[in-house]
């Protein structure tokens, strides 16, 4: 009887055997279901992993004559391998693991990201400052742009907003506050290139927008990074020299579509009017600004004959609760001498 009994038993094997031989696809699992019709074997489990042969390097290579695409893992480096014909070679089997850091917003554009928003960067690496979640325009001139500065609110004047004296408080040219990766929706003012200084070229650029004239833009070259941070008394931008012409200028009143740019054929200066009262940029004027109150330029004539953007650098009077004099970023001519305009932020790339 129990001859017969196993007889039964190999019988059956050998018919589940030559079902799975001849089968065009095959399952393994738990609960009798069929392979998926483009699987030639389909396998699952609630509990259970698919187990790759495992060899060392050297067993891997004494394989006599590998198929096309056979798979391995290597217990002498702990990763998986499939072999090319084509190449006569094993290639590892990378797995890609998105990145959770990276220097700056442009390197995070560069890997593929594009929509506006925050990032992690750590400008300086490994070893140096820690990273920090910053602000990345993905979009402007064709994106890669890291928040630095932003002209947010002033709370009685310049000096206790930033907590800066002596002269440290204009926007992007100096180092001061918490940097705030939420500044364009809070209306919180910092200025901290020196987050991202280390990375700095005279090859970048600067971007300069304004929630107030969400159409206008300003991108001009960083050109000397040493001038950003230094000591007042050294001047804001190149006061003692006004004829540091920039090689080229963008601009628009249009948007991202309509940005226009200039080059070293005209003059594009950081200037220093008034012994250093009104540090800032030239579209198409000489030495100093041309500011023009109330002269009802149009913004093609303003392009020619005006300051784009310029800085009050003292704190007193009007002054203290102003970022910048008249209204520069309107580009058009300011219809007060006392205007100030907020809510503009600085970005590098």
């Amino acid at each position: 009887m129990e001859t017969k009994s196993n007889f039964i038993i190999y019988l059956v094997a050998m018919l589940l055997l030559s079902n799975l031989i001849f089968a065009q696809n095959a399952a393994i699992n738990e609960d009798g279901s069929d392979a998926h019709p483009s699987a030639a074997l389909d396998v699952s489990s609630s509990d259970k992993g698919f187990l790759a042969p495992r060899m060392t390097a050297d067993e891997i290579a004494s394989i006599d004559n590998p198929a096309n695409g056979l798979m391995v893992f290597n217990t002498s480096d702990n990763k998986f391998y499939a072999y090319i014909l084509s190449e006569d070679v094993w290639k590892e089997i990378g797995f890609v693991s998105e990145p959770t850091v990276l220097p700056s917003c442009l390197d995070w554009l560069n890997a593929g990201y594009t929509d506006d928003g925050v990032y992690t960067i750590d400008p300086d690496g490994s070893g140096g400052e820690d990273s920090f979640d910053c602000y990345c325009d993905m979009t402007t001139d064709g994106g890669g742009w890291t928040l630095v500065a932003y002209a947010g609110a002033i709370t009685t004047n310049k000096a206790i907003t930033t907590g800066q004296s002596n002269g440290y408080w204009l926007p992007l040219l100096y180092n001061w506050g918490t940097y705030d990766l939420n500044a364009l929706s809070n209306n919180n003012a910092f200025s901290r290139f020196d987050l991202v200084k280390s990375l700095a070229s005279s090859t970048d650029e600067f971007m300069v927008k304004s929630a107030s004239f969400p159409d206008n833009i300003v991108i001009f070259p960083v050109l000397h990074v040493d001038w950003f941070g230094r000591d007042p008394s050294e001047g804001h931008f190149s006061i003692t020299d006004a004829n540091n012409d920039l090689p080229y200028m963008k601009l628009s009143n249009t948007g991202n579509g309509g940005i226009v740019t200039r080059t070293s054929n005209t003059c594009w200066n950081y200037i220093g009017s008034n012994s250093g009262g009104y540090p800032g940029i030239n579209w198409n004027v000489g030495n100093g600004d041309e500011n023009c109150d109330n002269c009802g330029r149009s913004f093609s004539t303003a392009l020619n004959h005006r300051s784009i953007l310029y800085w009050e650098s003292g704190d007193a009077s009007y002054q203290s609760n102003q970022w910048f004099h008249a209204s520069p970023m309107t580009l058009t001519d300011s219809t007060d001498p006392d205007n100030n305009l907020q809510n503009t932020a600085f970005y590098w790339r």
